[in-house]
């Protein structure tokens, strides 16, 4: 490993299946709005209507971490300590000279931030559920089939006087508040997957045919943008 060409194999190999886990993580079937599930609801409603109502509304049902996510947090993690390691043997004043790495910093930040707040949103899920014994009265109606009742009963813990407990019991993205600490953490993750794909750019120029590509099309750039502030200036 201390041969330049393997180190650069691997952190390529590396670089990419980091980028399929998040792949995997970011290509999810989009919520849509069901008006008529609500109205067949409240109906009678069959069971898998019911069963599906529940895990578009019950929020204790979804899974805020997946297995995926849990990967990518130790992934995170193994990036951060090798962050770190640079740190400790090059210098504080060498890691911040280079744009890399602070492009590199700016990513561990919010994939860290995300997950935080991913973390905190799990737990307050949680406890919302146990307040609420939520999740084993749902199981209970649904086993013996008085699943009718489902509907009224998720209504009644969402309209409950406990707003800090009841707003998590709702899964719907329609009804949750703009700054949601999941929206929000879907959105520092969402920043930080454009950031990291972007960063593929920099193990371009290893490569025969794509590195004097790249190198030819940024100094074009360069020169559209001096011609332009040329333009403007004469304009």
């Amino acid at each position: 490993m201390r041969c330049p060409a393997a180190k650069f194999a691997t952190h390529v190999v590396s670089h990419f299946l980091f980028l399929i886990l998040l792949a995997a993580a970011t290509f999810r079937l989009e919520e849509n709005y069901d008006a008529l599930l609500d109205e067949q609801m409240l109906g009678t409603g069959d069971e898998e209507t019911i069963r599906q109502w529940v895990q578009k509304n019950f929020r204790p049902s979804k899974a805020i971490i997946t297995h995926v996510q849990i990967c990518i947090v130790l992934w995170v993690a193994g990036l951060l300590l090798a962050d770190i390691k640079h740190i400790y043997f090059a210098g504080f004043r060498s890691y911040i000279c280079n744009a890399y790495n602070l492009l590199n910093f700016c990513i561990l930040s919010m994939y860290i931030g995300s997950y935080t707040l991913r973390i905190i949103v799990d737990r307050w899920v949680r406890e919302s559920d146990l307040f609420f014994n939520a999740t084993t009265q749902v199981n209970f109606l649904l086993q013996t089939n008085n699943s009718i009742l489902v509907h009224q009963m998720v209504q009644n813990w969402t309209q409950s006087c406990h707003h800090d407990k009841s707003y998590f019991i709702t899964a719907s993205r329609f009804r949750w508040k703009y700054d949601d600490p999941e929206i929000v953490s879907d959105v520092m993750f969402a920043v930080a997957n454009v950031v990291s794909f972007a960063r593929t750019t920099y193990l371009m120029p290893a490569f025969e045919a794509l590195g004097p590509l790249q190198i030819s099309f940024t100094r074009m750039l360069t020169d559209i943008t001096r011609f332009m502030v040329l333009y403007l200036l004469v304009c």
